[in-house]
């Protein structure tokens, strides 16, 4: 999609994507000090993540309709700042599950996540199958 937004520009994709990934780097050190800070209640690091993930959905969501190059930037790096969370928030998990509830709790957990892992990449291959391989900016918003 950002290709397509840019006029076929690898280098805006690039820069996009780089902006992802340093705002993840960024962003982990912090959130995983705050995490072992005895000072911080657990929800309150868990709730912050998932205001993050509701503000980088709108965020997309937005650049979607408006169709904008640099609200996308921001919802990418806000996206990245928000990946930042995802160790520090398994951490928690763990440590919330009593010793004798783990494996279920696991269990459900990773099932989850495969059962996201596959149908994630199905929804394409469906609409490729039923629209067709062809991508217009149009298509994509």
């Amino acid at each position: 999609y950002i290709y397509l937004l840019t006029g076929g520009s690898n280098t805006k994709v690039g820069l996009a994507e780089a902006l992802q990934g340093a705002a993840e780097a960024l962003a982990a050190i912090p959130v995983g000090i705050i995490v072992d800070k005895a000072s911080v209640k657990r929800q309150t690091v868990l709730r912050f993540g998932g205001v993050l993930g509701i503000v980088c959905t709108c965020l997309y969501s937005y650049a979607l309709y408006a169709q904008d190059y640099h609200v996308i930037c921001v919802a990418l790096a806000v996206a990245g700042a928000w990946d930042a969370f995802q160790v520090p928030v398994e951490a928690i998990f763990a440590d919330s599950v009593s010793s004798g509830q783990r494996s279920g709790k696991y269990t459900t957990n990773y099932g989850l996540g495969m059962c996201s892992s596959a149908v994630g990449p199905a929804i394409p291959v469906g609409a490729f199958y039923f629209l067709g391989d062809h991508s217009r900016l149009e298509e994509c918003t």
